[in-house]
């Protein structure tokens, strides 16, 4: 279990009982994106400008996004999620955090999913704070961070703007988690970006992701509003 500096620190005076048991930390299987998937995350990398914060999310089109950016700098991260592609990134000097408006020098998140070697980056690692997830994706924290880039994923959208990650129809495939807090909080940052990024088709080919209106069932994960 890496330690991580930040909010999650518990006073051992607060505490009734431990219990102390070895178990290895789930690690992420590598997941290497497809030709399509490289593709689109190259395009949207193009959109992420030198000097950016960043929130990239869960799945392989926010891995492929993050693949492309090593020719950036001075990127920032303030986020919910860490992962294997943001540990890459601080390894090669591309996300050193040194344009943040908010804990400028610190990648900031709260909570991470990788591989070990993630893990062992992370542990006591000065330059990384977690912190709750009520102040990672305040509306108000967000959108504090100048140029703030909010990259993430649909699996609809329909031609009103209203777009969604959980479900499509009544079958869910994840929960809201934070994309919807990112959309709006770096829509209202100076210079933010509110991204979001996902094929035209299914992945057989058989089926538009891109749809008049939303399937009957499926969650507005983003409302029209939120959609620009």
């Amino acid at each position: 279990m890496p330690y991580i500096y930040g909010e999650g620190i518990a006073n051992l005076q607060d505490v009734d009982y431990v219990i102390v048991k070895d178990e290895p930390l789930l690690e992420h299987e590598e997941y290497v994106p497809e030709y399509l998937v490289q593709k689109i995350g190259r395009n949207v990398a193009r959109l992420v400008e030198d000097g950016a914060t960043i929130r990239v999310g869960w799945g392989g089109m926010p891995d492929a996004v993050l693949s492309h950016l090593s020719d950036k700098r001075h990127l920032g991260l303030h986020s919910d999620l860490f992962t294997d592609g943001v540990a890459e990134l601080m390894r090669e000097g591309v996300l050193d955090n040194s344009r943040k408006s908010l804990d400028p020098g610190i990648a900031v998140a709260s909570f991470a999913v990788g591989k070990r070697a993630t893990y062992e980056f992370l542990h006591k690692n000065p330059d990384v704070i977690f912190k709750t997830i009520d102040s990672t994706n305040s509306l108000s924290v967000i959108a504090s961070q100048r140029n703030m880039t909010a990259i993430n994923t649909a699996l609809e959208i329909d031609l009103t703007g209203q777009a969604t990650a959980e479900s499509l129809g009544g079958r869910f495939y994840s929960g809201v988690g934070g994309e919807a807090d990112f959309m709006r909080g770096s829509a209202l940052a100076v210079g933010g970006k509110p991204i979001l990024a996902l094929p035209s088709l299914s992945n057989d080919g058989l089926s538009s992701r891109i749809v008049p209106q939303l399937s009957p069932g499926a969650s507005a994960t983003f409302h029209r509003g939120d959609v620009s």
